[in-house]
């Protein structure tokens, strides 16, 4: 299931200051010629989202993000605490998801098996995110 970008979720961006000035500025991340990235949904991928300035190697930044066809995001921690708290959504390359209500969201391009991007949350801190997809 393709799920565009919901009003909800590009105002959520903007408050954060995440939006881009269009999603062109994510997607032409991707090589020229690159093929439609491929749904979402149902698919896990594993990663590390830090904010600058933190250290690296905390288990809070390394996670599986399970994006599931509800449009629901499950994410666990490398220490094993898993949540049903976030949301996400997709067009094409370019994916938003959130998680905590809306604590943090990212905003990232996908250009084959990854996912990269940034991300800002309430606290207006920054980071980036590197997610590379799981194969079952």
């Amino acid at each position: 299931m393709r799920t565009g970008l919901g009003v909800a979720a590009l105002l959520a961006a903007c408050v954060l200051g995440l939006a881009p000035a269009s999603a062109q500025s994510f997607v032409s991340v991707c090589p020229a010629g690159a093929s439609e990235a491929a749904p979402l949904a149902g698919q896990v991928w594993r990663g590390v989202a830090i904010m600058n300035g933190e250290t690296p190697g905390e288990p809070h930044q390394q996670w599986d993000a399970e994006f599931r066809a509800d449009g629901v995001l499950v994410y666990t921690y490398a220490d094993g605490r898993r949540f049903d708290n976030g949301t996400w959504r997709q067009n094409d390359r370019v994916v938003m998801f959130e998680t905590n209500g809306y604590f943090a969201v990212n905003m990232g391009t996908i250009c084959g098996d990854t996912l990269e991007g940034e991300r800002r949350n309430r606290r207006g801190e920054r980071g980036t995110i590197r997610f590379t997809r799981v194969r079952r």
